[in-house]
């Protein structure tokens, strides 16, 4: 179920690629949304893999690691692998689709605009945009994030950094 990936010591457990089914013409590219991993599209992955679909879905750079990887992460960074999963996958599948969630389907929007090889573009709650406090919010980060420090997710679904 996951990819070689998982060889990665610097990967948390449990936040792995995913790459299902390799048989068939059609090829779904899965995109995770910001501070997240492929396995909250797990689900939706084995579900299209068990109807016969090739399942990529790849942890962006940054994500699924630890906080100081996470910070050294840019959007470059995210559209560069989007582009680069879509590319391996135009390499095997005749038929491409791609899912994107939250700024997953951003990204999805970024690589779509750029080919005509995609078949079908899926947004689950797509970001595309921001109020004016929240761009503002995110342009000065480095300011206030610093005093702000971590928020710890006490959701036990959560992946925990060791």
């Amino acid at each position: 179920m996951v990819d070689q990936q998982s060889a990665d010591p610097a990967i948390i457990k449990g936040a792995d690629t995913i790459h299902l089914q390799e048989e068939g013409s059609h090829g779904v590219l899965l995109l995770h949304g910001f501070g997240d991993t492929p396995q909250t599209l797990s689900l939706l992955a084995r579900r299209l893999a068990k109807r016969g679909y090739g399942v990529f879905a790849p942890l962006l750079p940054g994500h699924g690691r630890d906080m100081a990887a996470f910070q050294r992460a840019r959007a470059e960074h995210w559209i560069d692998a989007a582009k680069s999963s879509l590319t391996r996958m135009q390499q095997r599948y005749a038929f491409l689709s791609v899912i994107g969630l939250s700024m997953g389907a951003a990204l999805a929007v970024l690589i779509a605009a750029d080919t005509k090889m995609i078949s079908s573009l899926v947004l689950i709650a797509p970001y595309l945009g921001m109020p004016i406090q929240i761009r503002l919010a995110a342009a000065t980060h480095w300011l206030w994030g610093p005093l702000a420090g971590e928020i710890n997710a006490r959701n036990p679904r959560s992946i925990r950094d060791p």
